[in-house]
């Protein structure tokens, strides 16, 4: 998928240069309206690690400790684990055998994890320790549904097949490719034949339902992190998270 990029908007030096954990972070606002917003404040994210809509109507928030669900106008928090506030819910996606989460571990991170939600518990598929890429079992960085398989992004492409009773074939988790030190950051899946991934090191990858391909930025010629992206069936867009830039691609 070739890729003509356009240069949208450019930020403040002083503002491209910021650091901080908050930068990383989905920063969401919510108002509470009484029992039109589901009536139990307790039950409502404070702030928010991933925000994800599976369908109208729903949407599920990762916060650390907890995964709130918002249904039917009403808000649930359901707990990773009873009495552990340390589990941060990283990611969030679905398919058809239900919600998948990956959560970080400990504070600090000791271990990285998958869940499953049934219901309104959490079930754990798999773990990987805290390795920074050299003995990653699988990424962290995003996970996508596709067909028979997960496929997680972290410092490079790594896939599972499902299993029928929802699960995964945790014992033969296959690297696609590595990305020699290099995270992806974000990524974002418009279908099971159009998602990207972004991250560090200038990446930009494109699956289009069967292979990766890596696409390059011919307007940035300097290295630097693309820390989130969008697109849809024509048209992708990445944050340019060094420079403060904000690119278009179609």
């Amino acid at each position: 998928m070739p890729c003509h990029w356009q240069l949208l908007r450019k930020a403040d030096r002083n503002q491209a240069l910021h650091r901080g954990p908050a930068r990383r972070q989905t920063q969401l606002h919510l108002e509470h309206r009484g029992a039109k917003s589901g009536g139990d404040p307790t039950q409502m994210p404070t702030g928010a690690m991933c925000a994800y809509t599976p369908r109208k109507g729903e949407l599920y928030v990762g916060v650390r400790g907890s995964l709130h669900r918002y249904k039917n106008g009403v808000w649930k928090k359901i707990p990773v684990e009873v009495g552990n506030i340390n589990h941060a819910v990283w990611r969030v996606a679905s398919n058809e055998q239900g919600i998948y989460a990956i959560v970080l571990s400990g504070d600090p991170v000791i271990e990285k994890r998958i869940y499953r939600l049934v219901g309104d518990t959490f079930e754990k598929l798999d773990t990987t320790p805290q390795s920074y890429g050299a003995y990653e079992k699988f990424g962290t960085s995003d996970i996508f549904l596709v067909k028979d398989r997960m496929i997680t992004a972290g410092y490079g492409i790594m896939e599972a097949q499902f299993l029928s009773e929802g699960g995964i074939d945790t014992a033969n988790w296959k690297t696609l490719f590595k990305t020699s030190g290099k995270a992806f950051w974000r990524g974002f899946m418009h279908n099971q034949k159009h998602i990207f991934s972004v991250g560090s090191g200038t990446l930009i990858y494109h699956f289009n339902g069967t292979d990766w391909a890596q696409l390059t930025n011919d307007k940035q010629p300097n290295p630097t992190t693309y820390s989130a992206v969008w697109a849809d069936s024509g048209v992708v867009v990445i944050c340019d998270y060094d420079y403060g830039k904000i690119y278009r691609g179609k």
